[in-house]
C-alpha cells in the first residue's frame, strides 16, 4: 500500500471514531487506561519461501505461540505494555530445523493514540524494543506497527 493510502485511511479512521463516539464518553471511567492483563494467542511461521504473502501456512509450517501482556496508561493518549511471548517451534536459526523447543521472547512498548482513551474506537501506533532468546542467542527486535483500539 501507498503512503498515501495508509494516510487517508488513518485519517478517516480518526473521523470516523471522533464522530462516532460522542454518546459513549459517559460509559467509560477515565479518559486514562487503567491496569490491564491480557493473554493472546498465535500463529507464525519461519518458512516463507514456501508460500507467498497473504497466504496462510499450512499446519506443519505453523508454530503456535502464546502471550502474557500488561498494560498501563500513562497519559490520556498514550500506554506502555510489556509483553511476555512464547514460541512452540522446530525452527533453529543454525540447524534449520531440531527438535521442539520454545522461544521466549520479552518486549516494552509505547503506544500513541489519536484520541483519548474514553473512545470506543481508537487508532494508534507503537513501537518498542525487544529481545528474544533464538537458538542459544539473545536477539533484539523493534516491534513497530499500527492497531484500532
Amino acid at each position: 500500500m501507498q503512503l498515501k493510502t495508509l494516510s487517508t485511511l488513518a485519517l478517516a479512521l480518526t473521523a470516523l471514531s471522533a464522530s462516532a463516539q460522542g454518546r459513549f464518553e459517559d460509559r467509560f471511567v477515565s479518559d486514562k487506561k487503567g491496569s490491564l492483563i491480557g493473554f493472546s494467542s498465535a500463529v507464525t511461521s519461519y518458512e516463507t519461501s514456501k508460500f507467498s504473502p497473504g497466504v496462510i501456512p499450512s499446519v506443519k509450517q505453523a508454530n503456535a505461540g502464546a502471550s502474557l501482556m500488561y498494560w498501563q496508561g500513562i497519559t490520556p493518549k498514550l500506554d506502555f505494555s510489556v509483553r511476555l511471548n512464547t514460541i512452540f517451534t522446530d525452527y533453529n536459526k543454525k540447524d534449520a530445523f531440531a527438535q521442539t523447543t520454545f522461544i521466549p521472547e520479552l518486549s516494552g512498548e509505547l503506544h500513541l493514540k489519536a484520541l483519548k482513551d474514553n473512545h470506543l474506537f481508537n487508532p494508534f501506533i507503537s513501537a518498542g524494543i525487544g529481545a528474544g532468546y533464538y537458538s542459544k542467542e539473545i536477539t533484539p527486535f523493534i516491534p513497530v506497527g499500527l492497531g484500532l483500539q
